[in-house]
């Protein structure tokens, strides 16, 4: 059984770790969108990837300091549609939530002396209008933004985990999460995703590989041709 004492240093120590991720997550995100995708760095660029599928990624939190700026994805359903939809995070007073926004709240203890709670922080999925193609422009020029190659259903499936682990946390971690947090620990979830996506599929085609020739190598063994994902 643990003491006490050794469970709050365990609460600390993950605690610290929490914090010092938080402190790289816009960097981080910045080098996972161009692993996973491409930076907009042209009109033309981002005119092609409007309606060919994919997510668009806005980073905007600043290099070791992701408490300031702003960092959300944007999508849009179809070429007849130039609504932009765009998940985030917000934080907010419960009144000022967008009340046509889809939510999932996070309340951190701050409180009036009646104990009301005044702070919230809030997953939003919102509609843009027309205009919100002016904005992605506006974030090319600015170097803000990237796209990534994922599908709408492989999308919000890594939304929905983050949303899990975003109502799941220690109230303490609203103080630090905030949207580049979010950013950050979605693209690492669809890094993950490709990883092990790519690494079925390379064992897959291995084992067709042997049942076809009989084989009794192993993917360590020197099939160069067949387990390179």
């Amino acid at each position: 059984m643990q003491s006490e004492k050794e469970s709050a240093l365990i609460i600390e120590r993950s605690f610290i770790n929490f914090i010092q991720k938080c402190k790289k997550s816009s960097d981080d995100a910045r080098v996972l969108s161009e692993t996973l995708g491409k930076k907009i760095i042209e009109e033309e660029m981002l005119n092609d990837k409007i309606f060919s599928g994919g997510v668009f990624v806005q980073i905007r939190g600043l290099s070791g300091n992701p408490l300031f700026g702003h960092s959300s994805f944007h999508f849009f359903n179809s070429k007849n549609d130039i609504s932009m939809h765009t998940y985030c995070l917000s934080r907010a007073f419960p009144d000022k939530v967008p009340k046509n926004s889809s939510r999932a709240q996070y309340i951190f203890k701050t409180k009036t002396p009646s104990g009301k709670d005044i702070s919230t922080l809030s997953f939003i999925h919102k509609t843009v209008s027309s205009k919100g193609i002016d904005k992605l422009k506006y974030m090319c020029k600015e170097g803000s933004l990237y796209w990534l190659n994922i599908t709408k259903c492989d999308f919000e499936m890594v939304i929905k985990a983050e949303e899990s682990f975003f109502k799941s946390m220690p109230y303490s971690y609203g103080l630090h999460y905030n949207c580049n947090t979010f950013v950050c620990n979605v693209l690492h979830r669809v890094f993950k995703q490709k990883v092990t996506s790519n690494m079925t599929s390379a064992t897959l085609l291995f084992d067709k590989h042997r049942q076809t020739n009989n084989s009794s190598c192993e993917p360590s063994d020197s099939c160069e041709n067949i387990c390179q994902i």
